[in-house]
């Protein structure tokens, strides 16, 4: 395994998922330059890293869409008039991610870089436009589950993508196959910050399925009365 490195990113804020932002610091430099070794980029030592540290700042699909949920629901309870469609916010809890990875890997060649046009708030704005125009319930609950898909990737601390094109282009990330890609999201899961989510919005979704079976059964239980009745 590459040795880990304090050293601080090279890369400017944001344009580098090794810096402090995402990354706790950079993989080891070339020797004799500043820049990182990009050569085996996707051996790191992450069981180096220390606990207190934020390692990766992503999450995973039962935290977007058990928690996006869960929101959703308590926003009905505050503000009955919303009455989200939770079908549309479960995808739009997804959607972000749904369009940027095949989109970045199309466009940049590699998942290094999956966080473009569908993480960035204009993103949102146009969605939520739409939905306004329309007067569409489900394209508004659509563009609330990716506002909070957004707010749970903690975009806020890659300005650049958040609000491009303002800042100027989107950052590119050291390339990344695909199979080094799904070894970091495996490798995150050591970190509490991502697990602990991950947990709560997967015990979210057993909670709703079975709120969902009991209204099935009671349905199916009255349409069967009401039937005898009507012989």
């Amino acid at each position: 395994m590459i040795p880990f490195s304090e050293d601080p990113c090279p890369y400017s804020e944001g344009a580098c998922p090794h810096n402090a932002t995402i990354w706790s610091s950079c993989i080891p430099k070339v020797a004799g330059s500043t820049g990182p070794d990009l050569t085996n980029y996707t051996l790191y030592t992450i069981q180096k890293v220390k606990s207190d540290r934020a390692i990766i700042r992503f999450v995973l699909i039962f935290a977007h869409i058990g928690l996006t949920l869960a929101l959703a629901n308590i926003a009905r309870k505050i503000y009955p008039r919303l009455n989200p469609n939770l079908a549309f916010v479960a995808l739009g809890s997804l959607l972000p991610d749904i369009i940027d990875k095949p989109l970045g890997y199309l466009i940049f060649g590699d998942m290094g870089t999956g966080r473009i046009f569908a993480h960035t708030l204009l993103f949102v704005i146009v969605l939520a436009a739409i939905a306004a125009a329309l007067r569409s319930r489900k394209l508004a609950s659509l563009s609330g589950g990716v506002f909070a898909h957004l707010i749970e990737d903690s975009m806020w601390k890659m300005p650049a993508v958040l609000f491009w094109p303002l800042l100027g282009s989107f950052p590119v990330n050291p390339p990344q196959e695909v199979l080094s890609y799904i070894q970091m999201l495996l490798m995150g899961l050591q970190n509490p910050a991502i697990l602990v989510p991950e947990i709560l919005g997967f015990a979210y979704l057993l909670y709703l399925a079975s709120q969902m079976r009991q209204t099935v059964v009671t349905m199916i239980k009255m349409h069967s009365m009401t039937g005898g009745r009507s012989n």
